[in-house]
């Protein structure tokens, strides 16, 4: 069975490739958004099926042969900076229809410190694959949901 592709926004670096590393096997982070600004013209592209021209140094697996089914953005993503993104995805005609993952941050105790973010990037990839796993996305894409 393929892995099922998946984007991720997130601010911290560690944590963003600790979510991919504990997304696998079932599902292949391809792209890595770290920057809210380069996100709103990343995300849209990646969801039309282009392939970011920057993305040699991202963090994701850099497969873009699939468009992901869902974007997960993390607690380091403001509302009006994941809003944005969005914004600019749902007004991009060519872009897929996706489901939007947030974090619930009254699921955690606020941004990890130093030394926390393995823990911290096991927890959210935990919290992402159960909410995808129990979920049925069929009817769901456009919409936000809370992981």
């Amino acid at each position: 069975m393929s892995k099922i592709p998946i984007l991720v926004c997130g601010r911290n670096p560690i944590v963003a490739k600790g979510v991919r590393e504990g997304m696998v096997p079932e599902y292949d982070v391809i792209h890595i958004c770290l920057d809210p600004a380069k996100a709103v013209t990343e995300v849209p592209l990646i969801l039309s099926g282009g392939t970011p021209s920057n993305h040699k140094d991202n963090l994701g697996s850099q497969n873009y042969t699939r468009v992901p089914i869902a974007i997960a953005a993390g607690g380091g993503y403001s509302n009006e900076q994941f809003d944005a993104v969005k914004k600019a995805a749902d007004e991009n005609k060519d872009a897929m229809k996706v489901v939007w993952l947030r974090a619930d941050m009254s699921k955690v105790a606020g941004p990890p410190k130093e030394g926390e973010y393995d823990a911290y990037a096991k927890k959210t990839a935990g919290r992402v694959k159960d909410w995808l796993k129990n979920e049925n996305l069929e009817g769901k894409e456009g919409g936000v949901y809370y992981f």
